[in-house]
């Protein structure tokens, strides 16, 4: 398996934007659940966008999928981290 990231019982995620596209939401799913999402309205987002994610009381290793859906098209960019949740 891929080598899991120790996280605690939150942890912030970072996006580095090389294009900044209008934005409708970010969003942060763990075992097909979404756990946490940022709504930026169509808003053009800076060169690096933070976002502190909650992992509601999950614990142990967990595939964390991030993704940001673009306002104006149908498009979205993808991230997956493997974590240890050690809360």
């Amino acid at each position: 398996g891929w080598k899991a990231t120790d996280v605690g019982s939150s942890q912030d995620f970072s996006w580095k934007l090389t294009a900044r596209h209008s934005t409708s939401t970010w969003q942060y799913f763990v075992g097909g659940n979404k756990i946490a999402e940022v709504d930026d309205g169509g808003a053009q987002p800076g060169e690096t966008v933070t976002h502190k994610v909650d992992f509601g009381g999950l614990s142990g290793k967990q595939k964390v999928l991030a993704v940001w859906n673009i306002a104006d098209t149908s498009n979205a960019f993808y991230a997956c981290i493997d974590v240890n949740i050690t809360g």
